[in-house]
């Protein structure tokens, strides 16, 4: 009996003892649930700040992309064909003042405000060029290098060259209005005596190449057109190369991805 006591006495303590321990163990799990929950908590908040941040530079960007797709479409179509107005009516006063006829040149401008009155409209409806409304890229620019030549009597030799297939909207329409700014350039700056203007499709890549024997320029002092050009073909992802001198001509390539269709 006296040697059974103090085990007696140890199942007790042990007894006395569990609840304690219990309750400090569950103390223990609450407080690791608690901080458990209070960072899950926080990392969601931060997860949804940043989300909203992100958002927030998305729709920032998708402004910025929008105002500067605006000023492209507002140079290739107004800028572009007010510019061809100005010349043909500079033209038929020349002409009046030299006692020859003026009919010519005034009514390339009325058609040329027409033209750009369409264009106008479309821009603002977002939609493509009118060159390329039910016609494919090769014709469009032939329709192009004619009119231009129509009003400048400077002639254009246009080729194209591999086989022309369909190619992605944006594509096509990045090609045909860096033809119609590089024309537009060579008519106000150059001077040439005649352009030649080249399309070549190739597996990947499709190129426009257009070379004038102008006055030339120096290449690093390029104006809101050029820019504009390098924004536009940057923005299918191609590449534009522009080279010229003073007294040497210019020669510009445009290479954008052969997107399909």
């Amino acid at each position: 009996m006296k040697h059974g006591r103090p085990a007696q006495t140890r199942s007790h303590a042990r007894d006395r003892g569990w609840p304690i321990a219990s309750a400090g163990i569950l103390l223990l799990l609450a407080a690791v649930n608690v901080f458990v929950a209070a960072s899950l908590f926080g990392f969601t908040l931060l997860n949804d700040e940043r989300a909203r941040r992100r958002q927030e530079m998305e729709r920032e960007a998708g402004i910025l992309q929008e105002r500067q797709r605006l000023a492209r479409e507002i140079h290739d179509t107004l800028a572009q064909g007010l510019t061809g107005i100005v010349a043909q009516l500079e033209a038929a006063a020349q002409a009046r003042a030299s006692g020859a006829n003026d009919t010519g040149y005034l009514d390339a401008a009325a058609q040329l405000a027409r033209d750009n009155l369409k264009e106008a409209r479309r821009a603002v409806r977002a939609i493509g060029p009118g060159e390329l409304e039910g016609a494919r890229l090769p014709d469009a620019l032939a329709q192009v290098t004619d009119s231009w030549t129509a009003r400048t009597n400077v002639p254009v030799a246009f080729t194209t060259t591999g086989e022309a297939r369909s190619l992605h909207p944006e594509v096509e329409v990045t090609l045909l209005r860096a033809a119609q700014e590089a024309l537009t350039n060579v008519a106000k700056h150059a001077d040439a005596t005649r352009v030649g203007l080249t399309l070549s499709y190739m597996e990947d890549l499709v190129t426009l190449d257009v070379r004038d024997d102008g006055v030339g320029f120096e290449p690093t002092r390029r104006g809101f057109g050029l820019t504009g050009m390098h924004q536009r073909v940057h923005g299918v992802g191609g590449a534009l190369a522009v080279e010229s001198a003073p007294g040497e001509g210019t020669a510009i390539s445009a290479s954008v991805p052969a997107v399909p269709a």
